[in-house]
């Protein structure tokens, strides 16, 4: 068993992280990468809107519809992001940029915390920690990945998802899981209570960061738990790694609760694949071999855990990332997204097999120095040049989308546009605006908002297009042809918004068009029996004639116009006139957080109608003021108790010394 850290330990990592800080610097000097098609506009966004809010979200607005905010993604790096902004009195797309370049040096030390905590080498948690610095055996596997990176001097991998995919939130989550796996390894042994909660702690990080972090850690996790209780011969290990996920999952209740783990996994299958059973049952066979080799191998020799851990770590990663890639193997999500777990797991691996090598003699050792020095000669072009590969755009007010965004905010600020392509993605980077859709496809409440998008940019019927326009309370749709600057040009048939009035054209191929709507605002008065025949339920939201029946009851056959305003995110009020059999639907999505009261201080009722938008019945005719307020869900207020109380419960084991 390795000492615990001392002086030697933090000096090392004060290194690393120097060292690892000095080849991304560009990174954290960033205010937007040159790379305007990357999914970290999202996060940008998101995390502005949250600063901008006093870091007091409980509803989206602005995306699908409308929606949880804490549905749209884990909370770490949008409230990290917005904090380190905050703190530094900078733009959110500085605070992301510092944030993520910050965790991702840390992940570099968490490699070296990992290695030298298992095995006590210190030499070799060094040159582990290098490796994933420096390598990625990825491009020696995967050929498409190769070719892509030839051109940047092979940039690692995990360095190279932030710079052109904009993936901060999965790297941020796999620089917290050296930590976690490394508080593990030491917790999950008697008399380590401190190290338990810390691995509790890196965990719950992992998680809140990213659910391709927290895949990670679901499988290597027990893997180690596995060999941990192996080594020692120890039953008590399953009861330790099961504090260890109670205590995790209790600091991240305040957010993660069940309706938001069932949104995420419907959610997923708009971004990925669905799983295949014989992926399944093949990786149940192959843990099931790995359990029967190791338990005859291992059971009992300490000394050969963290060779049994990493083997059984890069057999299964390999199986995800190689199987995918050669037999189409998939359980969940999508596997190539797990490349960055996979160089981290061969190099691990290889430094292993290096470290039993140089036991063997001299002849042992010089075979090691030029395997090691042969292996610097790929990446070489890479260390020395690594700055040039973090470019910094030249500003932002050049590119269109911004002045599209800009030209909304000032022109139609309180409505929602129809947007595509990467002015979706940087619709919210700079003002606060509402679309139909929104970030990632992540956290859609209303299936209306991923079916409208669809339809809008895929379907070459006009009456189509107007019709799933106007259902979704759209104001103005932003087009893009193929010459625009827009980056992905996702309208497939643009001569469908031919007859709509232009409202605005930059001449550079881009224009604002208007959608003809009966009445401003969400809110629509509709005769109650006639809206619920229209048939546009769930199972039939892509008939036609039920979608055009349900745009003549909230459009053509609205008797009268309701005065809609926005009082805030989380609030909305609605006045007008309404006789009997009357309701009122306002296109916002439905959440059993909505409440409404009338002018009388009546509570009314509020339902969802076929299209998961609000509907409100007053409680008698007559003119009306109903206000609409969000108010936290009953499961996040029980989430929310328990994260205290596990705060709680952390602090007295950090703290509580045995006489």
């Amino acid at each position: 068993m390795p000492r615990l850290p001392g002086k030697g330990w933090f000096a090392d990592s004060v290194l690393l992280f120097a060292l690892s800080a000095y080849l991304i610097w560009p990174w954290f000097r960033l205010e937007y990468l040159d790379s305007w098609g990357s999914i970290e506009s999202t996060f940008i966004g998101d995390s502005r809107m949250l600063r901008e809010r006093g870091f007091q979200a409980e509803w989206q607005p602005n995306w699908y519809l409308g929606t949880r905010f804490d549905y749209v993604y884990p909370p770490a790096l949008r409230c990290g992001a917005a904090a380190v902004s905050e703190w530094l009195g900078v733009s959110t797309a500085r605070g992301y940029h510092v944030y993520t370049g910050t965790l991702y040096c840390l992940g570099i030390v968490g490699i070296y915390w990992l290695v030298r905590v298992a095995t006590g080498w210190r030499m070799w948690a060094w040159i582990a920690a290098l490796g994933v610095l420096i390598y990625s055996p990825t491009y020696l596997f995967l050929r498409h990945f190769e070719e892509g990176y030839r051109a940047v001097r092979y940039m690692p991998l995990r360095l190279g998802v932030l710079v052109r995919y904009g993936e901060g939130p999965h790297i941020s989550a796999l620089s917290m899981l050296g930590f976690a796996l490394a508080a593990s390894w030491w917790g999950l042994r008697r008399g380590h209570r401190t190290a338990l909660v810390l691995a509790a702690i890196f965990s719950a990080a992992v998680v809140a960061n990213n659910f391709y972090g927290a895949t990670a850690l679901a499988i290597f996790f027990p893997l180690l738990v596995w060999t941990v209780a192996l080594a020692e011969n120890d039953a008590w290990v399953a009861v330790r790694a099961a504090a260890i996920a109670a205590l995790a999952y209790g600091l991240t209740a305040c957010w993660l609760t069940p309706s938001y783990l069932r949104v995420t996994l419907e959610n997923m299958r708009l971004v990925s694949q669905p799983g295949h059973t014989w992926s399944i049952l093949l990786e149940i066979a192959m843990l099931a071999a790995f359990a029967a080799v190791s338990w005859r191998w291992a059971r009992g020799r300490t000394e050969s855990a963290w060779t049994v851990f990493v083997a059984g770590g890069l057999a299964r990663i390999s199986l995800y990332v190689l199987g995918n890639y050669y037999l189409d193997f998939r359980n969940l999500g999508e596997p190539e997204r797990l490349c960055p777990e996979f160089d981290q797991f061969v190099v691990l691996a290889a430094v292993t097999a290096l470290a039993w090598l140089a036991r063997h003699g001299l002849r042992g050792k010089a075979a090691v120095i030029v395997l090691i020095w042969l292996s610097l000669l790929p990446v070489k072009g890479w260390v020395r040049r690594s700055w040039q590969f973090i470019p910094a755009a030249k500003g932002h007010e050049h590119r269109v989308e911004y002045q599209l965004t800009k030209w909304l905010y000032e022109n139609k600020p309180q409505s929602r546009a129809f947007v595509a392509g990467s002015v979706r993605f940087w619709y919210n980077a700079w003002f606060t605006l509402a679309e139909v859709s929104g970030g990632s496809d992540q956290g859609t409440l209303n299936p209306a908002s991923t079916t409208a998008y669809h339809q809008v940019t895929g379907s070459d019927n006009a009456d189509v297009v107007l019709a799933w326009l106007r259902a979704t309370g759209t104001d103005a749709v932003v087009l893009n042809n193929p010459h625009s600057q827009e980056i992905y040009h996702d309208f497939a048939h643009l001569e469908t918004f031919a007859k709509l009035p232009v409202l605005f054209d930059n001449g550079a191929g881009d224009q604002i068009v208007g959608v003809p709507r009966r009445y401003p605002g969400l809110a629509r008065i509709v005769n109650l029996a006639a809206h619920r025949a229209t048939g546009c339920d769930k199972p039939n939201i892509e008939n036609y004639d039920h979608l055009a029946a349900y745009v003549r009851s909230i459009e053509d056959n609205s008797p009268r116009a309701a005065k809609w305003e926005r009082l805030g995110p989380e609030a909305m009020r609605v006045t007008s006139e309404f006789e009997a059999g009357e309701a009122l639907v306002i296109q916002e999505t439905f959440d059993e957080g909505w409440h409404a009261t009338d002018n009388a201080g009546r509570e009314l009722r509020v339902s969802r109608d076929m299209l998961h938008f609000l509907m409100i019945e007053p409680a008698a005719p007559g003119a009306h003021t109903i206000t609409l307020r969000y108010r936290t869900p009953p499961e996040k207020q029980r989430g929310r108790a328990l994260t205290a109380v596990t705060v709680g419960l952390c602090v007295v084991l950090l703290v509580w010394r045995k006489r």
